[in-house]
């Protein structure tokens, strides 16, 4: 039984204007949602399965927000208030619904059509940044215009967006050449030094802020403790590539994972690793989701696998639907 309450969300069109046609308005109770990057075996265009936002109504059963199918990253939302919005970073931009998904608009142009995340301002719901591979993007007026935050960058491919635990001024972005960090929310980037190896995955710790792990590429975890001065390597895993982190909300209880890598977690914040468990047929998983309330209780999205869930701490794992699913990002909204 799913341990989230769950609104029935009817399936939205393509409009002919590029925004997404309206449906029902969903029950506005906190519901998983999946990005399903892409299915095993399809490409774009074909009808090999369907990719795309989809959002949790049963225990392997899932509903697609779109009929199109859509190259889709990763979700954002702004919930201060009663002007909510859900954002898709997708292939052909991000997509914005004000009416808790029962229609969308692309608010992106050409320049930033393929959108890697989102990350919305908690105070400002008309302030966005977000990533691409031509770099970071930011708006203040909700989509209309689009300004370059670049200052201080080296390399344009710009991954995902972290906001700071304690000050949502400062954010970190995961960039082709490492993770960069801005105490003015985008207007100016500092290098982090924490690796010479492509940096696949970003966590700051709840709890303790200091607190930063980096998935590498073929090279494990880096962990600092001091905010960045100083890095080692964490204890297992190693020589192995880690795509995704996932975290308790104290902290205590991380949980990471990658290519060929297995699952991983720590219950001393990332400075020390043991196995949690495996899936049969799984060997890349992408993202996690730990229950704020329970960190026993886990969602794996995988590559080509759909997503599973446990409830001990990954001793074991059950298929939790999106059978083919290549699952880049799962989000609880609101």
């Amino acid at each position: 039984m799913i341990r989230t309450v769950i609104g029935l969300l009817a399936l939205v069109t393509i409009g002919a204007s590029g925004g997404w046609a309206t449906g029902p308005t969903p029950d506005p109770a906190s519901r998983l949602h999946a990005a399903v990057f892409l299915v095993r075996g399809s490409v774009v265009g074909s009808h090999v399965g369907a990719f795309g936002p989809f959002v949790r109504t049963a225990d392997t059963a899932w509903q697609q927000l779109s009929r199109s199918n859509l190259i889709t990253f990763g979700f954002g939302a702004w919930t201060n208030g009663p002007a909510r919005r859900l954002y898709v970073a997708a292939g052909n931009g991000l997509h914005r619904s004000t009416d808790d998904g029962a229609s969308w608009k692309i608010v992106t142009g050409w320049r930033t059509m393929e959108i890697t995340s989102v990350l919305p301002d908690p105070q400002d719901g008309k302030s966005l940044l977000v990533t691409s591979p031509w770099g970071v993007y930011g708006t203040t007026d909700d989509g209309a215009t689009w300004q370059e935050r670049m200052k201080g960058m080296r390399r344009w491919y710009t991954q995902s967006l972290v906001e700071d635990v304690r000050n949502n001024r400062t954010v970190y972005v995961v960039a082709e050449d490492g993770v960069y960090l801005s105490t003015d929310r985008a207007k100016s980037w500092t290098l982090l030094h924490g690796s010479t190896a492509p940096v696949t995955a970003f966590l700051q710790l709840p709890g303790h802020p200091e607190t930063f792990l980096l998935g590498l590429e073929d090279k494990g975890i880096r962990i600092t403790t001091d905010g960045g001065r100083t890095w080692r390597n964490a204890t297992t895993p190693f020589a192995t590539s880690i795509y995704g982190f996932g975290s308790s909300r104290d902290g205590r209880t991380v949980f990471a994972g990658g290519w060929g890598s297995a699952l991983w977690r720590s219950t001393d914040g990332g400075n020390t690793w043991t196995s949690a468990g495996s899936i049969d047929g799984v060997d890349v998983v992408f993202c996690f989701l730990v229950d704020a309330n329970d960190a026993d209780h886990v969602f794996v999205g995988t590559d080509g696998n759909g997503v599973y869930e446990s409830i001990d701490g990954g001793m074991h794992w059950t298929f939790a639907g999106l059978r083919g699913g290549k699952i880049k990002h799962l989000f609880m909204y609101p």
